[in-house]
């Protein structure tokens, strides 16, 4: 199957001629959809199933506010005009900072995850997890579309990760993450039972993981050991990338981790982890996160890292032999990693975005390194194939999906 990855960019100056609004696209060359402008950075968060994208613009003028929704459009995308919305509630809700999508019953319809981290904040909630069965048509508010509202605690960011899984054993499960939203409040992880209805609290949850603020950045759902068990990663957003062999039966704390690849002072932070397919041509799953602002060897430079599944090992995350570093100040390589068969050679690819942070320009870029990859230090120069952004302000590459997707557009933006 030979795919292209979808790629997320948000940007300033106006669409080509015959587009109505401008600002921001998450695309693929051959279409892409534009935001209204300032700031409302549609493609932010990306996701494929089956001949569908999914796109997340957190902070998008609803109204006289800045409310999230989530575009549902196929791919490829024949026009710019998504098949429909799912609309946030609240004024800088963040709707669509996060998305997940499997048709969990076999029924031939998407169960849709969509986090909201400052979801409802004036009832002592900071953040909700949706759960949507279908697709919208037309805009539809997401609070009145969903059949599950997972609601958290005050400054929890409830959102800013989520996953579906097969955490407690054959079962799926809902896998929802919120780094804290203050240095007094933790981090935590949820694992809910989506078959589950109406609205939810801390008390429904299948199972509870808490950590020290940052902890649940991200999250990813993936099987490290290749026991056949989903197991369980978690980015903390200071420290490193935690991992929970499953099924996760007791870990309640961040303490309870089977192992951490552990981040430096230069590390500066972990910002994106997922399963990105077999990268490393060894016949299993690749396990990637992200350093966006790494400081080495220059000001947020970024960097991302690749891990073979198999038999993981607790160590720093800068002696992972496989690496795409960054070189310029406000390169921000990381913001994006993803992998799949970009040529059609039957091996997947690895692509990483470097959409750019401040100081740099954010133009943006994307880089294709084809599979499969052995363990190296790898840079823009050694890519296969680069792609820039237009202009300055782009933030070409923000987003991909983590994984293989089954259908993608063709082009890129």
């Amino acid at each position: 199957m030979i795919v292209t990855i979808l790629l997320g960019c948000r940007h300033d100056p106006p669409p080509p001629a015959g587009c109505d609004e401008a600002d921001c696209v998450a695309n693929v060359a051959s279409a892409a959809w534009y935001g209204p402008p300032y700031e409302a950075k549609l493609g932010d968060a990306l996701a494929v199933w089956d001949d569908l994208v999914f796109a997340g613009a957190p902070i998008y003028p609803v109204s006289e506010y800045s409310d999230g929704i989530t575009f549902v459009g196929v791919a490829p995308v024949a026009t710019l005009d998504p098949v429909g919305r799912w609309l946030g509630g609240e004024a800088y809700d963040l709707t669509g900072t996060s998305i997940a999508v499997d048709d969990l019953d076999g029924d031939g319809t998407p169960e849709v995850a969509i986090g909201q981290p400052n979801g409802v904040p004036e009832i002592d909630v900071t953040g909700v997890t949706y759960l949507v069965s279908g697709l919208p048509t037309g805009d539809v508010p997401l609070a009145d579309a969903a059949s599950l509202a997972f609601y958290a605690p005050h400054f929890t960011g409830l959102g800013s990760g989520t996953r579906f899984g097969r955490l407690l054993g054959d079962t799926p499960s809902l896998v929802t993450s919120g780094l804290g939203m203050s240095p007094s409040n933790p981090g935590v992880v949820y694992a809910i039972d989506p078959t589950r209805t109406g609205i939810l609290g801390e008390d429904d949850a299948e199972r509870v993981l808490r950590g020290p603020p940052g902890f649940g950045r991200d999250l990813a759902v993936a099987d490290l050991d290749l026991d056949g068990q989903d197991d369980l990663v978690v980015a903390n957003e200071l420290t490193g990338v935690d991992w929970f062999m499953g099924p996760w039966d007791a870990a309640s704390d961040e303490a309870d981790r089977d192992g951490q690849w552990s981040a430096g002072a230069s590390t500066d932070g972990i910002d994106r982890v997922g399963a990105i397919g077999d990268v490393t041509g060894d016949g299993a799953p690749d396990l990637a996160f992200t350093a966006l602002t790494h400081l080495e060897p220059v000001e947020r430079a970024g960097r991302a890292y690749v891990v073979a599944a198999g038999d993981p090992t607790s160590g720093s995350v800068e002696d992972l032999p496989l690496q795409v570093q960054g070189r310029f100040v406000g390169e921000g390589v990381g913001s994006a990693i993803a992998g799949g068969d970009v040529d059609g050679d039957g091996q997947d690819d690895l692509v990483v975005g470097a959409s750019g942070v401040y100081p740099g320009t954010f133009r943006g870029a994307v880089l294709l390194f084809l599979g499969p990859r052995d363990a190296a230090a790898l840079t823009a120069d050694d890519a296969d194939a680069r792609i820039q952004g237009e202009h300055v302000h782009d933030f070409f590459g923000r987003s991909s999906p983590s994984s293989t997707p089954t259908a993608t557009p063709d082009r890129t933006c």
